[in-house]
């Protein structure tokens, strides 16, 4: 827990996440998925399609899972948001 009282903490657990959906260097896309839905800075689908518009083609599979790892993220994410 933050013990300071002007920053907002949300735990969320990005390695253990990527991890359990196979790729530990994902956690970044958990924390990201979580940093949106905190902040709303950006729609999820907004994050989604920059994805789809830039991803090389040679890392196209990685789409789906990176999509998923944003999911996650923003699911645990919503307590925070309660």
């Amino acid at each position: 827990m933050a013990a300071r009282s002007d920053i907002g903490y949300v735990p969320v657990p990005a390695n253990d996440i990527a991890s359990d959906l196979g790729n530990v260097r994902m956690a970044n896309m958990v924390a990201l998925g979580a940093l949106v839905a905190v902040t709303g800075i950006l729609s999820l689908e907004t994050v989604v399609q920059a994805l789809r518009d830039h991803l090389p083609e040679s890392k196209r599979t990685m789409l789906e899972p990176n999509v998923q790892a944003l999911q996650r993220g923003a699911e645990l994410a919503q307590p925070a948001l309660a």
